[in-house]
């Protein structure tokens, strides 16, 4: 008869050894590519944003400016953050990056959405630390019309107002 072992299921466990490399490998994996994301998303005082031309806008192109507005954008706000104009005047709007990061400044169009063929952008299209650029508008309508920062278009936002 075989005696009994205290702890009877211990004798069929088994320790496992988890090498540290397992774990340390997927933390820097993932700690880089975060790294990684930040550092293209961020901007820096020597990021330019997207290189890219601006057209002057044939819609405005040689007319001259019944009002023009200047307006200071940092690295968080436009300031101000509401123009207000009379709809069918061309409109400059003269945007000084006051900030440490590329800026830029985009009005919607009639069409209110971003990105459609009847937006009016900055020129040049980034602004850099320092800067000064500016957008000619031209909108026939009243109304309210928004404007942002296409590279900061969650905190740099603003609102041109025609009547």
């Amino acid at each position: 008869m075989r005696a009994k072992r205290k702890g009877g299921l211990q004798k069929h466990a088994r320790r496992i050894r988890v090498s540290p490399w397992l774990i340390a490998a997927p933390v820097v994996a993932i700690g880089a590519a975060i790294l990684a994301v930040l550092i293209l998303t961020s901007g820096s005082s020597g990021t330019t944003g997207p290189a890219r031309e601006v057209a002057p806008d044939q819609r405005v192109a040689g007319q001259t400016p019944a009002a023009s507005f200047s307006i200071d954008v940092d690295d968080v706000s436009f300031s101000p953050s509401t123009i207000s104009a009379k709809a069918g005047d061309v409109i400059e709007l003269v945007v000084t990056n006051t900030g440490t990061i590329s800026h830029n400044l985009r009005v919607s169009g009639p069409d209110r959405k971003y990105g459609t063929s009847d937006d009016f952008e900055s020129e040049p299209f980034a602004i850099g630390p320092g800067e000064t650029g500016r957008t000619v508008v031209k909108i026939e309508s009243p109304g309210t019309y928004p404007f942002r920062c296409d590279f900061h278009p969650v905190q740099e936002t603003g609102t041109l107002v025609l009547s």
